[in-house]
């Protein structure tokens, strides 16, 4: 039976107990480091991982009981061995055990019983590391399943997002930087890494409903009229509906912002005219990455705007179309804003886009 590669210690201000018990412990191939002051063990055990704890009762100012107490604050799981005279009772024993002892050994220390109970205790502890190392095995294991699951769904996402972006002939990059810049702004009003998790692989989804909009309306170099804008609004309640069934929490947030992301602040939005805080963060998170983008960027029928008219008309709708504090947070973050610009930018080949009326869709 296996009993090495242990480390064990004995406590006891009896020297030649001490070497006793070590002498022991040798004899089964088990190295035993001994320790003479109970304050000094008490401290060792605070600095070091102990495997089996064997110590005596009696030994002055501090006993056998305070040790174990103490031991087990930090270690829950390791054999300790009480040491006690022959006389004492089994009161101390219960004591003993309610603190957290394992085993008993009584003085004098009967050689063939100390080995034959520590044999037991060694091959216990063995168990206990073996079961522990298999467990974070399992738990690396569980993780490194769990991430290549969310990466996997990542992707599934951005490939998704892409799709309503190809059918409107504008670049995947869009729905990269609305997903960065949502990500920005729910950091910057506080949620959670997981809420701002959550936002960064579902905004790219906001789109989605385009997939059901005829290309004569999607496609279209100019401006909408009445009856196509009409048609093009419904592609927020088509996304919605493309997500809400699905069982994944990243496509069911995908569906609320695919519905609320066209709702403004002030009610006039669309397809519900919600208002307020009745639009749901990611909705009104969202909508100000969209349109930030939008108008940097260029597309069909603009020409790119610069900095400082996007930072103008974000700010003529605070309050109406946008939610003013989130709005006012997220323009705070400048050098944040450009970093995102610069590292997912479009290509632009065609400089023969000619300025034009911003037109939200």
């Amino acid at each position: 039976m296996e009993t090495g590669n242990l480390h064990i210690i004995a406590i006891d201000d009896d020297p030649v107990s001490l070497k006793i018990i070590c002498a022991m412990g040798s004899q089964m191939e088990l190295a035993i480091t001994p320790i003479q002051s109970p304050e000094e063990a008490m401290l060792y055990c605070q600095e070091h991982p102990i495997d089996i704890l064997i110590t005596d009762h009696e030994m002055g100012a501090v006993n056998g009981l305070e040790i174990i107490r103490q031991f087990r604050i930090k270690n829950r799981d390791a054999p300790i061995v009480m040491v006690t005279a022959h006389d004492q009772d089994n009161k101390l024993k219960l004591q003993a055990l309610h603190a957290g002892a394992t085993d008993f050994l009584t003085k004098p220390i009967n050689s063939a019983e100390f080995q034959a109970r520590m044999s037991n205790l060694a091959h216990l502890r063995h168990s206990q590391l073996a079961l522990r190392d298999k467990a974070r095995l399992l738990e690396s294991e569980v993780r490194l399943a769990t991430n290549k699951i969310l990466e996997r769904e990542l992707e599934t996402l951005q490939i998704l997002g892409n799709a309503a972006e190809y059918r409107d002939q504008e670049t995947g990059q869009h729905v990269i930087r609305v997903a960065h810049f949502a990500r920005l702004i729910a950091r910057e009003a506080g949620l959670d890494e997981n809420q701002q998790d959550m936002l960064f692989r579902a905004a790219p989804l906001h789109d989605i409903g385009k997939i059901a909009i005829p290309d004569s309306i999607l496609l279209k170099p100019d401006l909408l009229d009445q009856a196509e804008f009409d048609i093009m609004k419904t592609h927020t309640s088509a996304g919605y509906e493309i997500l809400r069934h699905a069982s994944s929490q990243f496509l069911q947030a995908g569906a609320d912002i695919a519905l609320t992301h066209h709702e403004k602040f002030d009610g006039t939005g669309y397809p519900q005219g919600l208002i307020g805080a009745a639009i749901p963060i990611s909705g009104r998170i969202t909508a100000i990455a969209d349109v930030f983008d939008a108008l940097s960027s260029k597309r069909r029928y603009k020409r790119v705007w610069s900095a400082s008219e996007v930072h103008k008309y974000m700010l003529q709708q605070s309050g109406t179309h946008f939610d003013p504090d989130l709005l006012q947070l997220f323009l705070s973050c400048r050098s944040e804003i450009e970093f995102i610009q610069r590292t997912n930018s479009d290509e632009m080949k065609d400089s023969s886009i000619t300025a034009g009326s911003f037109q939200a869709y």
